[in-house]
C-alpha cells in the first residue's frame, strides 16, 4: 500500500516538473488520481495530496482526498482543506513530510532517468526528451501509528505519508 503512495507522489513531482499549465490546473485531474488509488486496493480506505501553504493555485491550502463512502456507495473526492487546517498543531504527519522532503532534496541523489517520445505524425516519433526527476523511496515515507478516525471515517487507520515535490528555477521544494 505504501508503494501506491511513493508512486504517486513521484508522478506528481514529474507532473509539477514538466506538466503544461492545463495540467497542473487541473483540480479533477487531482481528484481522478486519489480516487484511483482508492479504487483500485481494496485495502486502502483513503487517499490524498495535501499541499503546503500557497503551493496550489491561489489557495491557502489545499488537499485532494478520497474516500470510500459507508456502506459501499462509492467513493467520494473533496478538498480536505476546506474542513480541515493540516498546518495545525495536530498535524505531525504534514510537519514530517516536509522535513522529509528537505532531507531528500539536501542529499541530492535519488533521480529517476526516462526520456518520452511523442507523436510527431502518423508515421513517426519527435527526439527522446529527457524526463528526469528527484524521487522519494519507501524509506522517505512514514506510517503512523494506529489511530479511530471520528468523524472522518470512524474507522480505525493507520496512515502512510511521502512528500512530493515543485520544481521551479533548477530548484527543488516541498510542494
Amino acid at each position: 500500500m505504501a508503494n501506491v503512495a511513493v508512486n504517486r507522489a513521484n508522478m506528481l513531482t514529474r507532473i509539477w516538473k514538466y506538466g503544461d499549465p492545463e495540467v497542473t490546473a487541473s483540480e479533477y485531474l487531482l481528484h481522478a488520481g486519489v480516487i484511483s488509488m482508492v479504487e483500485f486496493d481494496n485495502d486502502i480506505f483513503a487517499a490524498g495530496n495535501c499541499y503546503d501553504q500557497h503551493q496550489y493555485k491561489k489557495y491557502w491550502l489545499f488537499c485532494p482526498y478520497a474516500y470510500r463512502l459507508p456502506d459501499g456507495d462509492g467513493i467520494l473526492a473533496k478538498d480536505l482543506a476546506v474542513e480541515y487546517n493540516y498546518l495545525s498543531n495536530t498535524s505531525e504527519w504534514f510537519y514530517i513530510a516536509r522535513h522529509k522532503a528537505q532531507g531528500v532534496i539536501n542529499r541530492n541523489n535519488q533521480y529517476s532517468h526516462a526520456f518520452n517520445s511523442y507523436t510527431w505524425n502518423d508515421t513517426a516519433h519527435t527526439d527522446w526528451i529527457p524526463d528526469d526527476v528527484l524521487t522519494v523511496t519507501y524509506e522517505d515515507g512514514k506510517w503512523s501509528k494506529p489511530y479511530y478516525d471520528c468523524g472522518g471515517g470512524n474507522i480505525w487507520m493507520l496512515t502512510y505519508t511521502v512528500p512530493f515535490f515543485g520544481y521551479k528555477e533548477g530548484k527543488y521544494f516541498f510542494k
